[in-house]
């Protein structure tokens, strides 16, 4: 999965600098993902990511790596019959829910 993302942000010819301007974490943590040195990825920011690059999560759920891949599985079998906007909702009830159990 890190490998994929960090194709698909070079393909779209964006710097880690702009993904993390437009996402919820640090250059650190998206070098780290892209890496695969971050082995414990946050599924909100799994989701971000997908959303941002216009990826379906079925093409992450492929890959054998990583905490979420099960996670990501179950995910990608739902959103493909969902719109982005629906994906967008799922995303922002994962976000509210992560908070609620940490705050």
């Amino acid at each position: 999965m890190s490998e994929k993302l960090k194709l698909t942000r070079e393909t779209l010819g964006l710097s880690r600098a702009e993904v993390s301007q437009k996402c919820s974490f640090s250059v650190s943590t998206l070098r780290r993902i892209e890496t695969g040195e971050h082995r414990n990825i946050a599924l909100t920011h799994v989701i971000e990511l997908c959303l941002l690059y216009g990826l379906p999560l079925s093409e992450l759920a492929t890959d054998p790596v990583d905490n979420q891949k099960d996670i990501i599985r179950e995910l990608a079998a739902v959103s493909a019959a969902l719109s982005d906007v629906d994906i967008g909702i799922v995303y922002r009830m994962i976000c509210d829910l992560a908070s609620s159990r940490t705050g």
